[in-house]
């Protein structure tokens, strides 16, 4: 498939001066950069949502920003990768772990 102009660039990345230049000299043509490029796909989305709401969502709503959340790096000592984790608390119940390279988390 052989892309057409006009290309519009949407997304944070969009804002950087070097990728818009180096797809309008890959392309040989001006790229067209959204003046909200870093959140149109939001705005998109949103107005998508406010046409068919979804049924049920995962949304915990908006106090959650208001909640006693803490952060805590461990090394794991399960195997010889040592990996690196750092955990999510909501107050004191561990909520996520990230940073596994064993796969184990």
């Amino acid at each position: 498939m052989e892309l057409q102009p006009p290309y519009v660039f949407q997304s944070a990345s969009a804002k950087n001066k070097a990728f818009v230049k180096s797809f309008e000299e890959s392309f040989n043509h001006k790229v067209i950069i959204h003046p909200y490029c870093d959140v149109a796909g939001a705005i998109g989305m949103a107005l998508i949502i406010l046409r068919d709401p979804p049924k049920q969502t995962n949304f915990k709503g908006f106090e959650i920003a208001n909640r006693n959340y803490r952060t805590k790096t461990r090394i794991c000592q399960d195997c010889e990768n040592h990996c690196e984790l750092n955990e999510l608390y909501d107050d004191l119940k561990l909520i996520g772990t990230m940073g596994s390279r064993c796969g184990k988390y």
